[in-house]
C-alpha cells in the first residue's frame, strides 16, 4: 500500500493487485523503486526500476538474467485479469479493446492478446504491463513559475517518449497551479490523474480543481467549458491529430490547456497548427530518472 501523507488516503499499489502466487515474490523487494511490472505468458517475470530491467528469481531476488526468473503461466495471467476486472471482464470491454485497464490507485495496466475480428474485444490475454502511478510533490517545480506569471496561465504541452513521467509531472503541475487559486478542470479519461474512488480523489490535484472522471476528452472538455468556468482544462495523453479540434475550441474560448503527448521529437512531429495552441513546451526524459526536465521552451 501507498499512503499519501497530505491527503491521508490509502492506495493500492500494482503489487497489491497481483495474484498471491506472484505477489509473494515481492515481499523482500523495495517496490518504491519500481516503475513497472510485466507479466508475459511463458516468459520470466520482469520489473523495471531505478536500476533498469530485472527479473525476479524463485528466491525473491532481482537478477539481470532472464534465465533465472520465475516463469509466468497462463493461469497467472487469468487470475491477474480476474483481480483487475473484479471478475467481470466484459464490463471492462471498452478499456481492454484500447489496450489497457485502469486499476485502483490510478495505475494503468497495459494489455496484449488477440483482437477479435470485429475489433471490439481483446481475447486470450497473454501480457500485462503494470505501470506505477505515483504522486511526487515538487515534480513540476522547474516549470510552475514559467507556466504561471502574475495571474496568467500559459497553455502548456508536456512531451516525452513513453515512460518518462509525463502523467506524474502533469499531476503535480495541476496541483501547484490550482493551489495558486486558478480554477482547473481535469478531464480524466482513464482515471489515472485523480484516481477517483467513490467520488474521492486519491491524488491531490489542488484546492481549485474539479475532476470529470472516466469521460472522453471530446465530451468532457465541452462539459467543463459549459459548466465549471475553468481557467485551465487539463488532459492526459493528448492525441496531436485527433484531439486537435477540441484543443483549438478551448483556446478560442479563452481557456488555457495543460496536456501531455508522446513524441520523440516534438519540433518535427507535432504540426505547427497544433503547437499554436500552446505557449510553453516542457520536454521530459528519464536521463536522471523519470521526470527529468530537459528543457522548457516558450513557443
Amino acid at each position: 500500500m501507498i499512503v499519501s501523507v497530505q491527503s491521508a488516503i490509502l492506495r493500492d499499489t500494482p503489487v497489491d493487485l497481483l495474484p498471491m502466487r506472484i505477489k509473494k515474490y515481492f515481499f523482500g523487494i523495495d517496490c518504491d523503486k519500481l516503475y513497472e511490472i510485466r507479466l508475459r505468458c511463458a516468459k520470466p517475470l520482469s520489473v523495471v526500476g531505478a536500476a533498469g530491467k530485472r527479473y525476479i528469481t524463485p528466491t525473491g531476488k532481482l537478477s539481470g538474467s532472464g534465465e533465472k526468473g520465475i516463469i509466468i503461466s497462463k493461469k497467472d495471467i487469468e487470475e491477474a485479469v480476474d483481480i483487475l476486472t473484479s471478475y467481470s471482464l466484459y464490463s471492462f470491454k471498452d478499456e481492454i479493446k484500447n489496450g489497457f485497464i485502469t486499476a485502483p490507485g490510478g495505475h494503468r495496466v497495459g494489455v496484449c492478446g488477440t483482437m477479435t475480428p470485429d475489433g471490439e474485444f481483446l481475447a486470450d490475454i497473454s501480457c500485462l504491463n503494470y505501470r506505477f502511478a505515483r504522486e511526487i510533490f515538487g515534480a513540476a517545480d522547474k516549470a510552475a513559475d514559467a507556466v504561471y506569471n502574475n495571474g496568467q496561465v500559459k497553455s502548456t504541452l508536456i512531451v516525452s517518449t513513453p515512460g518518462c513521467g509525463k502523467t506524474t509531472f502533469l499531476r503535480d503541475l495541476i496541483r501547484q497551479i490550482s493551489n495558486r487559486g486558478v480554477n482547473i478542470s481535469v478531464v480524466d479519461e482513464r482515471g489515472e490523474l485523480a484516481s477517483v474512488r467513490e467520488g474521492v480523489p486519491g491524488f491531490d490535484l489542488g484546492f481549485s480543481t474539479d475532476v470529470l472522471d472516466m469521460c472522453n476528452k471530446k465530451d468532457g472538455m465541452k462539459i467543463m467549458l459549459r459548466t465549471m468556468t475553468p481557467a485551465v482544462i487539463a488532459v492526459d495523453e493528448f492525441d496531436v491529430i485527433n484531439d486537435a479540434e477540441f484543443i483549438s475550441h478551448s483556446k478560442a474560448s479563452g481557456v488555457s490547456i495543460f496536456a501531455t503527448a508522446h513524441t520523440g521529437n516534438w519540433r518535427s512531429e507535432i504540426p505547427k497548427s497544433v503547437l499554436s495552441a500552446f505557449k510553453c513546451v516542457v520536454v521530459l526524459s528519464s536521463r536522471k530518472g523519470p521526470g527529468t526536465v530537459e528543457e522548457i521552451v516558450h513557443v
